[in-house]
């Protein structure tokens, strides 16, 4: 016959097929994050082991709030307002200053002009 193609490896076929003619139904243990904005997956993501003092939680909670605001600046949709490599190397995140809630990043340098290629004349023998 004609070869068999899948994208699930021959044990998992093996194995749902055993499902099948036992009738019960398989786990696959995948676990997925329960939120579904990058803020509150940085918010909630458990922290180190044991307590913090108070003045490590207040700490890593600043550290939180800089990473999140840090990422969203360089994930943003538009080219237009997504900061520019030098624009995120001044953000708190990346230099270790206080991060105070907000930032803006320092404008953006012009890029060159663009220069349209040389003219080259087209059906003319050389």
């Amino acid at each position: 016959g004609l070869p068999r193609f899948s994208l699930k490896p021959e044990s998992m076929l093996a194995e749902e097929a055993a499902a099948r003619q036992e009738e019960y139904k398989l786990s696959r243990n995948k676990q997925y994050f329960r939120y579904k904005l990058l803020p509150e997956l940085i918010d909630n993501h458990r922290t180190r082991q044991g307590e913090l003092s108070e003045s490590d939680r207040r700490a890593e909670t600043e550290r939180r709030r800089a990473m999140c605001s840090f990422c969203l600046g360089l994930l943003r949709y538009s080219p237009r307002d997504r900061w520019t490599p030098s624009q995120a190397l001044a953000h708190p995140f990346i230099t270790g200053e206080r991060f105070k809630g907000d930032f803006t990043p320092p404008p953006a340098a012009a890029p060159p002009p663009l220069v349209p290629p040389a003219a080259v004349p087209t059906g003319q023998p050389a």
